[in-house]
């Protein structure tokens, strides 16, 4: 490539300069390498204890004198790092017209070895709980989410691989406890 160069630029004096700053410049100028990129740690968290809840499971409580039931289905979601409940409870009495629907996530949070939930529901209701995870066959979840300073705890029991139950307790806004609440859940069989 240099002998074409130095045998087009002899007979033309003018160019000459020009053409060899252009040829240096694309054989000795520094190639740009373009680094892959640096892939960045992305685990899963290991949500497998929390498995037992996937599928559908219909629930029943009694609330002011009533059966309050509702349905809830459970699922992998998000890449598989989340588990994602929706849960629709139906009208039932009086003081509740429209049913209520809520989404809940729960995953395990590594760096502080504990799970997490977060609800929402239709009502514009939410709610963040953690938990440390299953203690033989029960598993207790703390809410400490609420603005008024409440609290509440949620443990629910393994009867068997397709029922639990669960009570619901803490304090209100005052300090005093809440009326607890109980229910039992069964697994639909498909």
């Amino acid at each position: 490539m240099v002998f074409l160069a130095l045998t087009v630029c002899v007979p033309i004096k003018l160019r000459c300069p020009l053409f060899f700053a252009l040829l240096f410049a694309l054989l000795f100028a520094p190639m740009q390498v373009v680094a892959a990129p640096t892939p960045v740690p992305n685990p899963k968290p290991d949500v497998t204890a929390m498995s037992y809840f996937t599928g559908t499971w219909t629930c029943h409580q009694m609330l002011r004198g009533k059966d309050r039931p509702d349905t809830s289905t459970s699922m992998m979601d998000l890449n598989d790092r989340w588990i994602k409940t929706t849960d629709v409870a139906p009208v039932f009495d009086s003081y509740r017209t429209s049913p209520v629907n809520s989404t809940t996530y729960t995953t395990y949070d590594a760096s502080v070895k504990r799970y997490v939930q977060v609800e929402v529901d239709d009502f514009g209701g939410y709610g963040i709980a953690y938990s440390s995870g299953w203690a033989g066959d029960s598993i207790v979840w703390s809410d400490k989410s609420a603005p008024n300073g409440a609290v509440t705890m949620t443990t629910i029991n393994k009867v068997s691989d397709s029922e639990y139950n669960w009570n619901v307790d803490g304090t209100m806004a005052n300090g005093n406890p809440r009326q607890p609440q109980h229910g039992i859940c069964k697994k639909t069989v498909s």
